[in-house]
């Protein structure tokens, strides 16, 4: 699951958004796939062990030090973690979910995850935003809404029709200009759907096969296009591997604690 806070123009471009996630995908199916020289001088298919070993350094340095938790947060997190579908070991029930085990990353299972789940056709893209109204006064911004006040138009995407975003800045040569895609509007969705334990109001929309395509293209094993501001992180050396408190000067006695 890929968590993005947008602003209101990023709202706007969504799409946009999310196919800058698949040309990330692209980018780490790329560096999968070209391997890198392990400690032995061989080189292996997949993505460095310094990330893997970051990652679970990080984790536990997230799990040791973490805040007191809200109580009923913690149980039900915990009453998960003990489902049969979630399949932890007993003794992993507190833990299992927040922490990585192994010395050496499963790039069997790096790959699988990569090249056959992080796909476009796997995708469901959950987009909330009180651009498209408020639970509160919900009759009324649905009007709005459908008067086409949804905000001012700014200056990355430009409104070609009631309803339909094109963006200007595109680093995909691929896009034909004369693509246009309508974005969601409440107003042309016609009435929401409510979701039967909340009553939350939501609407479901089909993604365009143009969009499919381009988000495809996207996500193809290549490195992001000249000018793109995507790469993968460099090697963090702060990350911490030594807790152990270090013991006074046998001489420092001036200094109370």
């Amino acid at each position: 699951t890929f968590h993005v806070s947008l602003s209101m123009r990023g709202v706007r471009c969504w799409e946009e958004v999310v196919k800058v996630v698949f040309c990330y995908i692209g980018m780490l199916r790329y560096h999968f796939q070209e391997g890198y020289v392990d400690g032995k001088g061989k080189k292996t298919e997949g993505l460095p062990q310094w990330i893997y070993d970051e990652l679970k350094s990080i984790a536990n340095v997230s799990y040791r030090y973490a805040d007191e938790g809200d109580v009923e947060e913690i149980v039900e997190e915990i009453a998960e973690n003990m489902a049969l579908w979630y399949g932890l070991p007993e003794e992993r029930v507190l833990d299992g979910d927040e922490l990585l085990f192994d010395d050496v990353v499963d790039n069997e299972t790096v790959k699988d995850l990569l090249f056959n789940y992080l796909t476009p056709q796997n995708l469901r893209v959950d987009l909330m935003s009180s651009l498209f109204g408020r639970e509160s006064n919900f009759d009324e911004a649905i009007k709005d809404q459908r008067k086409g006040n949804v905000g001012e138009k700014d200056e990355d995407c430009e409104d070609v029709d009631e309803g339909v975003i094109k963006p200007v800045h595109d680093h995909f040569e691929d896009d034909s200009e004369d693509e246009k895609e309508t974005a969601f509007d409440t107003g042309k969705a016609g009435p929401p759907s409510i979701e039967p334990r909340f009553g939350t109001h939501y609407w479901k929309e089909k993604i365009s096969t143009i969009i499919m395509q381009q988000w495809t293209d996207a996500s193809k094993a290549q490195l992001p296009p000249a000018g793109f501001p995507l790469d993968l992180p460099p090697k963090n050396p702060f990350v911490p591997s030594q807790f152990d408190l270090k013991p006074l000067p046998t001489d420092d006695a001036a200094h109370p604690l």
